[in-house]
């Protein structure tokens, strides 16, 4: 989706009014189970919206992958996913 293109993009692209200035890098990190992570993937509007097209999840689609590189559903991994800011100061 466009938003989503602008959080991977951490908004470069879109206008911006202010001088922009160095912010810290920070993370989102979360130690999940497998089952977990896919109800997580699941809420997201994009698999939202294929099983309303589609009548399943596209998650179906990678499941045993998943289960095969995760090992035991039940271990905690921890996923760390980038959280990007644009800041700036109004001169």
């Amino acid at each position: 989706s466009e938003g989503a293109k602008h959080t991977w993009e951490r908004y470069a692209r879109l206008p911006f009014a202010f001088r922009e200035i160095a912010a810290p890098i920070f993370n989102l990190d979360m130690h999940l189970t497998l089952p977990e992570l896919i109800g997580s993937l699941e809420s997201w509007s994009a698999p939202q919206k294929f099983r309303a097209m589609h009548g399943r999840s596209p998650l179906a689609d990678i499941h045993r992958e998943l289960e095969t590189a995760w090992g035991p559903p039940q271990e905690k991994r921890l996923l760390s996913c980038p959280l990007g800011l644009r800041v700036g100061v109004q001169d």
